[in-house]
C-alpha cells in the first residue's frame, strides 16, 4: 500500500457556487422538462459538487488516499492490481523494466478514479478534469506517478528502475 497524494479540494467559496450552480441548473432542466440524460448529468455534477464541499470544509481533510497494488505470479508472469484506472503508459513502462512478462489489471479491489501519468496533467482532458467529479474523490497528483512506479519497481524486485516519469 502505497499513500498517493491527492489535490487539494476547491475552497469552501468555489464549492457552494458550483453547488448553487448545478441545483439551479437542476431546477431550470427539471422545469423545462428536458430529457432524462441532461437531469442524471445534473444530478451527478451537483452531487460532485456536495462532495467536494465536505472535503472542503472538513479540517480533517487526508490528503493522501491509501492505494493498494497486489502483485500475483503464475508461471513467470507477473499479474498487479491496481484500485484505479491505469493509463496505458503504466503498461508498457512496467513491461519495458522488467524481464518478466507483466499485465496490469485496473478496478481491482474498487477503482479510486484515472491515475494519469504526470505528462498527462498539463493535457488535461476528461481523465485529469472531470473523471473524479462521477468517483466522488479529489484526483491524485501529479507526483503520485513516482510514488507508483517505486512501488511496483519494488514489488516486482527491479533494481536500480528508471522511474523517470514518462
Amino acid at each position: 500500500t502505497v499513500n498517493l497524494p491527492m489535490l487539494p479540494p476547491p475552497s469552501v467559496e468555489d464549492c457552494d457556487a458550483q453547488i448553487a450552480y448545478w441545483e439551479q441548473r437542476l431546477a431550470d432542466d427539471r422545469a423545462k422538462k428536458a430529457h432524462k440524460g441532461a437531469i442524471l448529468y445534473d444530478e451527478g455534477l451537483l452531487d460532485w459538487a456536495r462532495d467536494y464541499r465536505r472535503y472542503a470544509g472538513n479540517p480533517d481533510f487526508n490528503e493522501v488516499q491509501p492505494f493498494t497494488i497486489q502483485r500475483l505470479t503464475l508461471g513467470g508472469i507477473h499479474l498487479l492490481g491496481f484500485p484505479a484506472e491505469m493509463f496505458v503508459q503504466y503498461q508498457l513502462d512496467f513491461s519495458k523494466q522488467s524481464s518478466s512478462p507483466v499485465l496490469s489489471l485496473a478496478y481491482t479491489n474498487g477503482c479510486w478514479n484515472y491515475l494519469p501519468t504526470a505528462a498527462e496533467y498539463p493535457r488535461g482532458g476528461y481523465e485529469v478534469l472531470d473523471a473524479n467529479k462521477y468517483y466522488g474523490t479529489l484526483m491524485f497528483t501529479p507526483e503520485s506517478e513516482v510514488l507508483l512506479r517505486e512501488a511496483v519497481y519494488r514489488l516486482l524486485s527491479i533494481e536500480d528502475p528508471d522511474t523517470t516519469p514518462y
